[in-house]
């Protein structure tokens, strides 16, 4: 007889229909969105390599409970998939983290490291300008009694390893003298001596950051500025202010005397759309006498080549045929061609018929 009703390797039951896959795509997304919304995450800002660029997001930071010194300084996060690089800084707990490790997925998460920045580095590049970028630092000469030198003179030493991101600016760091020091009025001044720009370069997907060695050096009063915080300070050159052109010399025009006075005369101050309108001009002396002059017209509207002008002795015939400059308004003026007038002028709507 068959004991069929035991669990064998031959009867054990089947519990995969063969869409668990399918069914575990469709919602990874939402498992790691949930969690996000819970206290296990914490809301951070996400920032790039210079702080000009800051998003606000949620992400789980774990090994928040270190229990060794040197694990305080260090986190591991998990973001969305496709959100961090190397290089970038979280801002979390009120201090800027470096991600120095290459961001790595699961399908469900993305996972990479950070490390505490204790401080900035600022620095003058050739250009003059200057640019500052918070650093991890930690100890290259842990057992280095901290100074050196011969009977005669003792100077200090101390080396340390600095990350920062990798970007066009931080490349230039290398044999630079820089101010590290937390003090309000710095004195610690170190040269960036060596500089491992291809360990930690992850590629244009993922980022990467730039591991220094810096080297203890003397303070030279006569080109760091405690102050700006800044070593080998320069003035920059400013660029020159362009050159105005020079003004093509004007012919001498001669003063003509004003002795009469310009009227513009008018029936209506208004342009009706295909009626035209006149006007007419007219010319006093200082007496009042009315005198003859060839007049000088000229118009200041927009879309001046739809206005159609006719010209006859001393009248003007202003006609308009397009409907769309309705309510546009025209400065009409009048001076004689001597230029022996005042100029008079006249503002002149343009009107519908209907």
């Amino acid at each position: 007889m068959q004991d069929w009703y035991l669990i064998t390797p031959n009867t054990r039951p089947n519990l995969t229909g063969g869409y668990e896959n399918d069914a575990y795509n469709d919602y990874k997304d939402d498992e790691f969105a949930e969690i996000l919304d819970t206290d296990i995450a914490s809301t951070v800002e996400l920032c790039n390599s210079d702080l000009s660029e800051r998003t606000t997001i949620r992400c789980v930071v774990q090994d928040n409970d270190s229990d060794t010194a040197l694990k305080t300084m260090q986190r591991t996060v998990l973001f969305p998939c496709n959100t961090s690089k190397a290089g970038m800084y979280v801002y979390f707990e009120n201090n800027y983290w470096i991600i120095d490790g290459r961001p790595g997925q699961c399908g469900v998460f993305e996972k990479t490291t950070m490390k505490l920045c204790q401080s900035t580095v600022k620095w003058q590049d050739a250009d003059g300008n200057i640019h500052e970028r918070w650093a991890y630092y930690q100890s290259a000469s842990k057992y280095d009694v901290g100074k050196t030198g011969n009977n005669i003179i003792f100077v200090g030493s101390n080396n340390y390893t600095v990350i920062v991101p990798q970007d066009d600016d931080t490349l230039g760091l290398d044999g630079k003298r820089v101010f590290l020091d937390i003090r309000e009025v710095p004195n610690d001044v170190f040269t960036f001596t060596r500089d491992d720009n291809v360990l930690y370069h992850f590629g244009t997907e993922h980022g990467g950051v730039l591991s220094f060695i810096v080297d203890k050096d003397e303070f030279n009063p006569a080109k760091d500025r405690k102050d700006l915080r800044l070593c080998d300070y320069f003035e920059p050159k400013k660029d020159p202010e362009p050159t105005q052109p020079e003004k093509p010399e004007q012919p001498d025009v001669p003063t003509v005397e004003q002795t009469c006075t310009a009227t513009i005369k008018y029936r209506y101050k208004k342009v009706f759309v295909g009626k035209k309108s006149t006007f007419t001009a007219s010319f006093k002396d200082l007496d009042g006498n009315i005198v003859t002059k060839d007049p000088q017209w000229d118009l200041e509207c927009e879309l001046k080549d739809s206005i159609n002008i006719e010209e006859t002795g001393s009248n003007i015939g202003i006609s308009v045929s397009n409907s769309a400059l309705v309510g546009q308004k025209i400065i009409l003026k009048l001076s004689a061609k001597d230029r022996t007038s005042s100029t008079a002028s006249i503002e002149i709507t343009i009107e519908s018929l209907t």
